[in-house]
């Protein structure tokens, strides 16, 4: 009962504070990939937190403040390492592909992940920057006022940015289609 509990409440605050938590470490990331292994990262630790029964006055600002330590420490200790690739091997896994029946079904998701995976490359051959804007516009709705402040840029160029890829993907889309 207790941990239901737990679980509930982890839930409740997830939701509340995933935006801001979400927007404070893509906008100190240097690294977009980074982002979504920082933030269950930090709901992870957070989770350990609740489980020990220790009480927390501000979620949102123990998260924020879990989430500074994080993304400094990822880039520590990224720092050191040497960059080694996990995904040399192929494997070839058709279980799922098995369960599904239909091969228009098959092809319409190939498709969709396909062009999906094009969009994400573009916007990373854009640079970080652009990665953000998309990031914070499109995820999680922010205007582009508050997303210029979030990142020290001009409105303008935060138009510019979104307007302008927004553009060149429409193209880019068409000609992968």
């Amino acid at each position: 009962m207790e941990e239901k509990l737990v679980l509930e409440q982890f839930e409740q605050i997830y939701k509340d504070t995933y935006p801001k938590v979400f927007k404070y470490i893509i906008c100190k990331c240097s690294n977009t990939e980074d982002v979504n292994d920082i933030i269950q990262e930090v709901y992870t630790e957070f989770y350990k937190h609740l489980v020990s029964m220790r009480m927390i006055e501000n979620n949102e600002a123990y998260l924020i403040g879990i989430a500074s330590h994080k993304v400094k420490k990822y880039y520590t200790v990224l720092k050191r390492i040497p960059i080694i690739s996990l995904f040399t091997k192929t494997t070839h896994d058709t279980t799922l592909l098995d369960n599904i029946c239909s091969e228009e079904v098959i092809e319409d998701v190939v498709f969709s992940k396909l062009i999906a995976e094009k969009v994400w490359e573009f916007l990373k051959s854009k640079g970080p920057t652009t990665v953000k804007v998309f990031s914070l516009y499109y995820q999680l709705d922010i205007t582009i006022k508050e997303i210029a402040e979030e990142l020290n840029l001009s409105e303008s160029k935060v138009k510019n940015i979104l307007y302008r890829t927004q553009k060149e993907l429409k193209e880019n889309v068409k000609k992968w289609s």
